[in-house]
């Protein structure tokens, strides 16, 4: 059994340093950095997309994740055997997609909101082997 990951509110007294966490969590992502090759315009241009678009949970106090109803093999692309789309994206030709197998997962989250202010309190992970 894997030790689950402590997840905490972000408050805005730590926000930059949560911005910076998330800009340094994507500086080695593909895509990421196919979007801003520069490191120097990555630097510059990533915290200001990250506060566009996660900002505002700061000050009220919302919970967040992404890819919330990932459900099947967790090594996979969205269900698809990964070789398969790696030789699609890198070769630019049809590859005929098969169903991934193996390792079936079911992923989510709780979270316990305040019921007066509606405020989460607390976000954590669920993930079903």
């Amino acid at each position: 059994m894997t030790a689950q990951p402590v997840v905490r509110s972000a408050s805005a007294d730590i926000q930059t340093s949560t911005i910076n966490t998330i800009v340094l969590g994507f500086a080695a992502d593909p895509m990421t950095r196919w979007v801003w090759p520069d490191s120097s315009e990555y630097l510059r241009i990533m915290p200001q997309f990250v506060m566009a678009f996660g900002g505002r949970a700061f000050e009220h106090g919302t919970a967040y994740i992404t890819d919330v109803g990932m459900t099947g093999p967790y090594d996979s692309v969205i269900g698809v055997k990964k070789e398969q789309i790696m030789a699609r994206f890198l070769n630019n030709m049809p590859v005929r997609f098969e169903a991934a197998t193996g390792d079936v997962r079911l992923s989510g989250v709780v979270v316990d909101c305040d019921e007066a202010t509606g405020h989460a309190r607390k976000i954590q992970r669920v993930m079903v082997t």
